[in-house]
Order: C-alpha cells, then sequence, then structure tokens
C-alpha cells in the first residue's frame, strides 16, 4: 500500500492551518530505568549460573578439613529478533505535499514506532513477571515467585503469599523480603531494595508512602518507617496490570537485561518503475531476565 494523492487528498489541498499528526511530544523514555541496556555483536548472548561454596564447616582438632563443590545450575539464550516498519508514497504525492506529511512527520513517526517497541517489549519483562511461562535460568519460575528453588537445597519468594496491593504493610514486606535475600548456598546476600515501580492508579500512594514524615493513614503520630529507606519511586504508563507493583535494587545489582544486537538503521531507496519513495526502520533486539534476586513484585489485590 502507498501514501498516494488520493487517499491523502487534503494533504494537497492548500488552506489547513495545522495537520494533527495523533502524536504529542516525546516523552522521556522509561524502559531504560529498570533495565540494563548493552549491546552485542553476536547472532545470540547467553548466560549461565554458579552456586559458590557454601559455609564453612567446622574443623575439630587433629580432623582434616572439609571440601565443597561449586555447583553448575542451568543456562538462558537471548537470541536477538529483528523488528521493523516501513512506509511508501508514490512519486506524486511526495512532489504536492504541501504540509511535509511525508517528510519529517513521517520519519518522526518512525522514530516513535522504535521508541514505542523498545518501552513494550522491555515492559513485558514487568508484564510477564508472574508468569510460569516467561522464565530465567530456571524453568517455570517466573521473575516473581514464592517458591525460587535454590541449587543448593531450599526455596524462597519475591512475591507475596497473597499478592496485595500497595500500602505502608506491603511495602515494609516488600523490604523486609529484600533483606532476607540469600544466595543459591542460602547465604545472605545483603541485598537493599532503592527503587519503587507503579502505574499510575497508584503514583499518589507511591508520593505518600515515600514522602510523608509520620505514618499515612493514621493518627496516631507514628514516625513513617520507610521515609528514610531511601526509596525513589517512578511512574510506569506501559503496565498492562493497573495494580502491580515492584521493587528493585540499583540496575549494577539485578539481571534484567535489554541487549541491542542492532540499532535502529533507517533506509530510504526509491522504486524505479514506479518512482515511490520508499522507507523502513529495522531493528534487532533480545530482552528478558536470567536470575531474580535484585527485584520483588506483586500483580495487587
Amino acid at each position: 500500500m502507498s501514501i498516494n494523492t488520493g487517499n491523502f487528498a487534503k494533504a494537497i489541498a492548500p488552506g489547513y492551518r495545522k495537520v494533527f499528526f495523533g502524536t504529542l511530544r516525546d516523552h522521556p523514555t522509561e524502559y531504560d530505568k529498570f533495565m540494563n541496556i548493552s549491546p552485542s555483536t553476536r547472532a545470540y548472548e547467553e548466560e549461565f549460573k554458579v552456586a559458590g561454596l557454601g559455609l564453612l564447616a567446622a574443623k575439630p582438632e587433629g580432623t582434616s578439613v572439609t571440601y565443597d563443590d561449586a555447583i553448575e545450575g542451568n543456562s538462558k539464550r537471548f537470541t536477538h529478533t529483528a523488528a521493523g516498519l516501513g512506509f511508501r508514497i508514490t512519486e506524486e504525492m511526495f512532489e504536492d505535499d504541501l504540509y511535509d506529511l511525508v517528510g519529517k512527520k513521517m520519519a518522526k513517526s518512525l522514530a516513535q514506532s522504535v521508541a514505542n517497541r523498545c518501552e513494550v517489549d522491555g515492559f513485558s519483562v514487568l508484564n510477564n513477571a508472574f508468569s510460569t511461562s516467561y522464565i530465567g535460568f530456571n524453568a517455570s519460575e517466573s521473575l516473581c515467585s514464592t517458591s525460587h528453588t535454590l541449587l543448593g537445597g531450599g526455596t524462597v519468594a519475591n512475591r507475596p503469599t497473597a499478592d496485595t496491593d500497595l500500602s505502608l504493610t506491603a511495602l515494609q514486606a516488600a523490604l523486609e523480603s529484600g533483606a532476607n535475600t540469600v544466595n543459591e548456598r542460602n547465604i545472605p546476600v545483603l541485598l537493599k531494595y532503592k527503587h519503587l515501580f507503579v502505574g499510575p492508579s497508584f503514583m499518589w500512594v507511591a508520593k505518600e508512602l515515600l514522602g510523608s514524615e509520620l505514618k499515612p493513614y493514621t493518627t496516631d503520630n507514628e514516625i513513617n518507617p520507610v521515609k528514610d529507606e531511601g526509596l525513589t519511586w517512578s511512574l510506569c504508563h506501559y503496565f498492562t496490570d493497573p495494580d502491580q507493583f515492584f521493587l528493585s535494587t540499583d540496575k549494577d545489582f539485578h539481571n534484567v537485561d535489554f541487549i541491542w544486537r542492532r540499532k535502529p538503521r533507517y533506509d530510504a531507496s526509491d522504486d524505479f518503475d514506479t518512482g515511490d519513495a520508499k522507507n523502513k526502520v529495522t531493528i534487532r533486539t533480545s530482552f528478558g531476565f536470567t536470575d531474580w534476586r535484585g527485584w520483588y513484585g506483586s500483580q495487587g489485590a
């Protein structure tokens, strides 16, 4: 299909004061607030997990030291996939366009399509954080689960047993969960959540919880116990579940990743027979998570 003078007759008619193109001002990107962004030069990237040594064992006098082995876990492959979009304009339309519809505006629309694709793909990791078909290292283990299996034995959770909406009690439980995080050998990792992510429905709750000097929603004049935890919060417009919320560590301490195999590549050419101008953009990316540590989430009530 081509944009032509027939299906875009207004674009060649004089007298219009303004062409509203259906987009407003660009806004700051959001997926890069919580994802580790990195490049790749390969067809795929792969990671695997290893559990280190356990706790030192007692050594009675005259006895041999206890020997332990590291434990190799599963691997996760990030396979890059391509995405693209284009538009085609007839030669006549290009010549007669009075409002630069097919020039700057369409080119900008392509760039906005790329930005939106990155947001949707990036947020798919959080929007599928409770799905056992969207996994990291271990089969059937979602990013946020009540039963992550440790290589050294046992299970741990980074999700409430009963999902709940964001509240002071829920936020305290999340922070306690982070403080109790252990490695694959059940040794504490001293993890601290730093960022809270909420949808528009809970932006006011986030402001009250993190900004109040006194305990919100009470008249007992108690201090707000989470005020000094150093949390920041971010508004997420791409949540598909309005009452889900997440906490994360700084990006250096978690493994939710967005990998660029090819940054946006814009190409343009003319069709010799028709004179049509063709424009397209393509990207290659992969995204997901491997280890669950560094994240806590709830689907909401």
